[in-house]
């Protein structure tokens, strides 16, 4: 009799303690099925002009972080082997230039027009670095340069983005940043 009363209350504190959780962990949304958020809200605007200005006067402090900026396209340079520069004006008279990593710009064509309002996401390299590391040319008015993964259209949201961080481009569309770059001397 003694042990069958013991196996009744463990029935039962299973049944009506654990069972729940189970459940509710069966019942979990996907990343993938979470609903985008208003298109105010999506691609977040993380850096202005200010943090702008504070990564060109502390560059060692921002080489590799994460940024994601809204700005209108003032002109665009195309190094020799077809990847595209794209120079920000961000507010004022700020600007950033965002170096698009790769040759193949197909789709492109409406990013890379004067007067298009952007949003950029990307990480911050020192713009001398980042092209002894690339063999590029690169536009080095600023100290620092863009090294942008998306990009999209202020009026419709159409975006750009190189495929190897799609996760991160739809992570931002949903209101998260990117990690930072791991810098490796």
């Amino acid at each position: 009799m003694k042990l069958r009363s013991p196996l009744r209350y463990l029935a039962s504190f299973i049944f009506v303690a654990v069972l729940p959780f189970r459940i509710i962990a069966e019942d979990r949304i996907p990343l993938g099925d979470i609903p985008l958020p208003s298109p105010e809200k999506r691609y977040p605007v993380k850096n202005d002009q200010i943090s702008i200005k504070e990564a060109y006067s502390k560059s060692a402090q921002w080489e590799g972080r994460a940024v994601s900026v809204d700005g209108t396209v003032k002109s665009i340079e195309t190094n020799t082997r077809g990847q595209p520069s794209i120079e920000l004006g961000i507010a004022g008279d700020t600007t950033i230039w965002a170096t698009w990593p790769l040759a193949n710009i197909n789709g492109m064509a409406s990013f890379l027009r004067v007067g298009e309002r952007l949003r950029v996401l990307g990480w911050m390299r020192d713009s001398f670095a980042w092209s002894r590391v690339t063999h590029l040319d690169l536009p080095r008015q600023n100290p620092m340069t863009l090294l942008p993964i998306c990009l999209v259209k202020v009026r419709n949201s159409d975006t750009v983005f190189d495929s190897k961080y799609a996760e991160y481009c739809e992570a931002w569309q949903k209101g998260s940043m990117p990690p930072n770059m791991v810098i490796r001397p």
